[in-house]
């Protein structure tokens, strides 16, 4: 399994000790079949042929994530798609600080966080609309910055990052334990909204401990479960993959 990205490698690791027969099919693109008792499942890392195309599709499209988060009673931020500059500006004054980012995802050089200037807007737009999508302006919101991975309808791990001095990439602690109801129970209804088996849900909140304010920020459909090593991801993975393999963790 050498040159396999660590979350294919982790899951096909915790499946080879199940017995489940795995085929790698493109190791640089992370896709490998997984099979058991007649039953075969095509994977790419964390995303699984039990997410449709449709929902993941649907997640590529930022806008139309909010949309959904937003029908389904979620706290997310305000959004708007950038229109006239007097629109725009106006938006940016009712906020106070917003991040400019293009409606699909991937790529992150072209987000621009804390705009607080009509001139910075104006640059961030401009920024944002060289990815060849729409923009979306969308007020930016404080918090502690709280990754929760769902699995099956139900809370895997759960992540705070914290800012480093800057020299080093930002630090992590586990907080999967200890996360307060109502953050557990957004993350669980964000992945039935969005008709996601798995998902990696951005927050921000204030407290991972209380039931205080919070607000889904962005979502990823393909986590990187092994950044969670403290938490037994790739065994939940395959709990919802392979029912009959499963064991008690």
């Amino acid at each position: 399994m050498h040159g396999l990205e660590p979350t294919s490698k982790l899951i096909i690791e915790e499946a080879q000790r199940r017995g489940i027969a795995v085929e790698i099919l493109a190791p640089r693109a992370e896709y490998f079949r997984l099979r058991h008792s007649g039953r075969m499942l095509l994977c790419r890392e964390s995303l699984s042929e039990l997410a449709t195309g449709v929902a993941v599709s649907r997640c590529d499209d930022q806008h139309i994530t909010w949309r959904m988060l937003h029908a389904a009673g979620l706290p997310v931020p305000a959004q708007m798609g950038a229109a006239s500059e007097a629109q725009n500006t106006a938006f940016l004054r009712e906020h106070g600080c917003v991040v400019v980012k293009p409606m699909r995802r991937g790529h992150p050089d072209a987000c621009t966080v804390g705009v607080v200037s009509e001139a910075q807007l104006a640059e961030a737009i401009t920024r944002a609309a060289a990815a060849g999508s729409g923009v979306l302006i969308e007020q930016q919101v404080e918090g502690l910055a709280l990754h929760v991975v769902v699995i099956g309808d139900r809370v895997a791990a759960a992540t705070v990052r914290e800012p480093s001095d800057g020299s080093a990439a930002d630090r992590q602690r586990d907080v999967t334990d200890g996360l307060a109801f109502e953050i557990r129970e957004a993350a669980c209804r964000a992945a039935r909204a969005l008709e996601l088996p798995v998902l990696d849900l951005s927050m921000r909140v204030s407290s991972v401990h209380d039931n205080g304010p919070h607000y889904l920020v962005d979502v990823d459909e393909r986590p990187e479960l092994a950044a969670y090593a403290e938490q037994p991801t790739a065994a939940r993975f395959l709990d919802l993959l392979f029912p009959e393999t499963a064991t008690k963790h």
